[in-house]
C-alpha cells in the first residue's frame, strides 16, 4: 500500500502538483514514520511550496534517520534559521532564539544564525553573549557590518576605547554609516560620528535628521550630547529648513523613555530644565528671524515630561511662552485671522492628528454627534497623513469633514482661512506638528481637552476641557488655561467589542495567580518598582504580566530594572509581552485575575479595557488627574475596597483581591451592572454644549 502510494506521490511531484505530493507523501508517513523516501520526498515538495514547517519536520525526522548526514544537518539549520527570522518578525523572542540555537546545535559554524543570533542579544543589550558569536565570524572575514556590530557590544560593555579601535580603517557604506555613527557617539568619538553624517552639501532636512537620531541614541543610552553637536558643528545655516534650530530643539526637549531610578528623574528634569533655558537664550528673536519662516521648524513638543509624576505647569509654561514668540515669528507668513467673521453661524473646529481608531478617537468620537447639535459650523479636521476605516466613520458623522496633508504650515494655513470662533483640540502634545501649529493659534478662541492629560503651557490656548470627578482639590494650580469641568468620564466612550475567552495556553501566558500592568513602559516609574517587589515577596504564587518585550535599549533597560528591583529569586515570576493586536490585547486581560494601577498615571484607557474584560482592579489615586483616572472610574461604578489609601498600601490590597473570588465576583457583577451606563452618560455631551455656547455667547467678534 505504501508502494502505491509513493508511486503516485512521485507521479504527481514530476507533474508540478506539489500539494498532492506533499499530502500523499503524509498518507506514508502516517503508517511509516521512519519511511525515508516519503520523508525526503515531503521534504522536497514543501520546498517547492515554500511550507517552511513541514520542511523543518521532515528534515528533523530525516536527522534523526541519518545523523551522519552533512547536507540534511546544513539544510535543516537553514530552515530553522529561515523560521527564527520569521519569529522575530512577530515579536516571539523566545521562538527565534530557540530556532537558532537549534541551528547551531547543527551547524556550530552557520554564519547566518550566529550573526542573527547574536543580533539578538546585542538588541537586549547583552554585548557579552553577542561578542562570543560574533568574534570568530570576523576571524573568517572582515565585514563592515560585523565590525560595527562588534563595536557596538563593545560600547554596550563599556569598552569604548576597543570599540573605537574598529573604526580604524572602516569604510561604511551608506545603509551602515547612520548606525555607525550613533555607535561612535556612545564611545565619545564625536568627530569621527559627526564624519559618519551626511556631508554639508547634503540637503539640510536629511543632516538635521541624522543628527536628530544619533542625539536621540545618546539620550536612550543616557549619554551627553554636548560633545556630539560641539563636533558636528553645523555650519550656521537658519535659513533653509533651519537646521541650527531644528537641532537645537532636539537636544533641548529630547527625553529617555525609562528612567532608572526616583533620582534619576529629579536629575533628568534638571538637565531638561538648563537645556531649555539654553535654547531660549540662544534662539531669542533676532536670530528666530534669521530662520526660514515656517512654524514646521518648531515640530517638537514635551512629551515624556508628562510621565515623570511632576508638576509641569513651570516647565511647560516656560517652552510655550518661548514658543509663542517663536511661532509668531516663524508664521509670520500666515493668513492673518479674520477680524470680523463671515457671514452664517459659528464656526467650531475639533482639530486632530488622531480622527482614526486609537485612544484619541475612541474617547473624543462621540463630541462630533454631540457638537453638531449645536446652531454651529461643526468642522472636523484631521492633521494627516494616518488614516483608517474609523476616520471615513467620522468623516460620515461630521457636517463638514477636513484631510489634510503632514505639512504644518500648510495645515495652518488651510484651517486660520476657515475662520473658526473657536478651536478645540482633544489632545495637544502627542503630535509635534499640532503643537507648533496650536501655538500660531488656528483659531480666535482655542481650547484643548484631557488626550494628554497636562497643561499645554501654550498662551494661545484659554481653556481645557477636564473631568471635574477625577480632579483634586487646588487643580488650577497646575493648569495654565482656565479649567472647564465634565462629569463622568466627559465623554461617551466607545467601548471594544466584549474579548473572546481564551486560555492561558492558547495566549502564551504562564498559570497560577497572574496580576498585569497594562501600561506602556514609559508610564511605569520608578515609584511603582516597591509594589511589584513587595506583592511577589508576599505571595510566592503571583505572577506579573508586564508589556514593553520589544528588542530595543529602553524596553531592555526597562525589564533590568524592574529585575534588579524585585531580586534575583523573584524576577524569573516577571513576565513580558511585545506590542499585540487590540483583540489579542483585550483577550490577554480577559485570561488575567488583577490588574495593577500604575502610580503617578493611572490607567485611563486601558482601565476600560480592563473593565471592559471584567478584570478586577487595584488603585491608589495619584496627586494630579492623569494619576486618579481609574480611582474615580472605580468610583462612579460603586466598586468597593478597590483603592489603597497610599502607595505604601497597594501590594498589601494586590494581595488580599487577587486571592479572594468572592470579591472579583463582585466586582464583575458591579462593572456588568455600571458599566454601559458609566460610558453612555448624556449629561457628558450636554455640560460640553452648555460650555461652548456660554463661549459662542462671550464672544467679541463683529458679526
Amino acid at each position: 500500500m505504501s508502494a502505491d502510494l509513493l508511486v503516485r506521490a512521485h507521479a504527481a511531484f514530476r507533474a508540478g502538483d506539489h500539494g498532492a505530493a506533499l499530502q500523499i507523501s503524509e498518507r506514508v508517513l502516517a503508517r511509516d514514520p521512519g519511511h525515508a523516501q516519503a520523508l525526503a520526498l515531503k521534504a522536497n515538495a514543501a520546498m517547492q511550496l515554500g511550507d517552511n514547517d513541514a520542511l523543518i519536520s521532515a528534515l528533523q525526522r530525516l536527522h534523526a534517520l541519518r545523523p551522519d548526514d552533512a547536507a540534511i544537518r546544513r539544510n535543516l539549520a537553514t530552515c530553522l534559521n529561515r523560521r527564527a527570522n520569521r519569529a522575530l518578525e512577530r515579536n516571539d523572542f523566545d521562538a527565534a532564539e530557540g530556532d537558532w540555537r537549534a541551528a547551531l546545535a547543527l551547524v556550530p559554524w552557520h554564519r547566518e544564525a550566529r550573526f542573527n543570533l547574536g543580533g539578538l542579544y546585542r538588541r537586549v543589550g547583552d554585548g557579552a553573549a553577542a561578542l562570543v558569536l560574533y568574534q570568530p565570524l570576523a576571524a573568517e572575514a572582515d565585514e563592515p557590518a560585523l565590525r560595527l556590530a562588534i563595536a557596538d557590544c563593545l560600547a554596550l560593555e563599556g569598552r569604548a576605547d576597543d570599540a573605537r579601535a574598529l573604526f580604524d580603517g572602516l569604510d561604511l557604506p551608506d545603509d551602515l554609516r547612520a548606525a555607525g555613527a550613533a555607535i561612535a557617539a556612545r564611545c565619545s568619538a564625536h568627530a569621527l560620528a559627526a564624519s559618519l553624517l551626511p556631508s554639508p552639501e547634503a540637503p539640510p532636512e536629511q543632516r538635521v535628521e541624522a543628527a536628530a537620531a544619533v542625539i536621540r541614541e545618546l539620550v536612550a543610552h543616557r549619554v551627553d550630547s554636548a560633545g556630539f553637536l560641539a563636533a558636528y558643528a553645523p555650519p550656521p545655516q537658519l535659513g533653509e529648513r533651519s537646521p541650527e534650530l531644528r537641532v537645537a530643539l532636539a537636544q533641548a526637549l529630547a527625553l529617555p523613555e525609562v528612567l532608572d531610578s526616583v533620582e534619576e528623574i529629579a536629575a533628568v528634569r534638571e538637565n531638561f530644565r538648563q537645556r531649555l533655558e539654553a535654547l531660549v537664550e540662544r534662539f531669542d528673536h533676532d536670530r528666530l528671524r534669521r530662520c526660514e519662516p515656517r512654524i514646521a521648524q518648531l515640530a517638537a513638543s514635551t512629551f515624556l515630561l508628562a510621565y515623570h509624576g511632576h508638576n509641569d505647569h513651570p516647565l511647560q509654561c516656560r517652552y510655550g511662552d518661548w514658543l509663542d514668540g517663536a511661532t509668531r515669528i516663524l508664521g509670520a507668513d500666515l493668513p492673518a485671522l479674520a477680524e470680523r467673521r463671515q457671514p452664517g453661524r459659528p464656526r467650531i473646529g475639533l482639530i486632530s492628528a488622531n480622527w482614526y481608531y486609537c485612544t484619541v478617537g475612541s474617547y473624543f468620537g462621540s463630541w462630533i454627534d454631540a457638537l453638531a447639535q449645536l446652531d454651529v459650523d461643526l468642522h472636523v479636521i484631521q492633521l494627516g497623513p494616518r488614516e483608517d476605516d474609523e476616520t471615513s466613520a467620522f468623516a460620515r458623522r461630521a457636517p463638514h469633514f477636513h484631510r489634510f496633508g503632514p505639512d504644518a504650515d500648510a495645515f495652518a494655513a488651510a484651517v486660520r482661512r476657515l475662520d473658526l470662533d473657536l478651536a478645540i483640540y482633544p489632545e495637544l502634545g502627542m503630535d509635534q506638528r499640532l503643537f507648533a501649529a496650536a501655538a500660531a493659534g488656528l483659531a480666535h478662541r482655542q481650547w484643548m481637552a484631557w488626550g494628554h492629560p497636562v497643561t499645554s503651557g501654550l498662551p494661545s490656548v484659554s481653556h481645557y476641557l477636564t473631568c471635574g470627578d477625577m480632579e483634586p482639590e487646588g487643580a488650577a494650580a497646575v493648569y495654565r488655561e482656565q479649567l472647564l469641568p465634565l462629569p463622568g468620564l466627559g465623554t461617551r466612550f466607545a467601548l471594544p467589542p466584549q474579548p473572546v475567552g481564551r486560555t492561558r495556553a492558547e495566549l502564551g501566558l504562564p498559570a497560577g495567580r497572574l496580576a498585569v500592568v497594562p501600561q506602556s513602559i514609559f508610564k511605569v516609574l520608578p515609584t511603582n518598582d516597591p509594589v511589584y517587589a513587595e506583592l511577589l515577596d508576599r505571595d510566592a504564587s503571583v505572577r506579573l504580566l508586564f508589556f514593553g518585550g520589544e528588542l530595543n535599549a529602553e524596553a531592555q533597560r526597562f525589564r533590568k530594572r524592574l529585575r534588579q528591583s524585585v531580586g534575583a529569586a523573584a524576577a524569573s515570576r516577571l513576565h513580558f509581552l511585545p506590542e499585540l493586536s487590540r483583540p489579542r490585547y483585550l483577550e490577554t486581560l480577559t485570561a488575567c485575575d488583577l490588574m495593577i494601577d500604575t502610580l503617578g498615571w493611572s490607567g485611563g484607557n486601558s482601565a476600560l479595557d480592563a473593565l471592559r474584560a471584567k478584570l478586577p482592579i487595584v488603585t491608589c489615586p495619584g496627586e494630579f488627574m492623569r494619576g486618579r483616572q481609574c480611582a474615580t472610574m472605580l468610583r462612579l461604578l460603586g466598586i468597593e475596597g478597590a483603592c489603597a489609601e497610599s502607595a505604601a498600601t497597594l501590594a498589601e490590597l494586590a494581595v488580599q483581591r487577587i486571592a479572594n473570588r468572592d470579591y472579583a465576583a463582585q466586582f464583575r457583577a458591579r462593572v456588568e451592572a455600571g458599566l454601559p451606563a458609566l460610558v453612555d452618560d448624556t449629561t457628558c455631551e450636554r455640560s460640553l454644549r452648555a460650555h461652548v455656547e456660554a463661549e459662542l455667547a462671550r464672544s467679541s467678534r463683529i458679526f
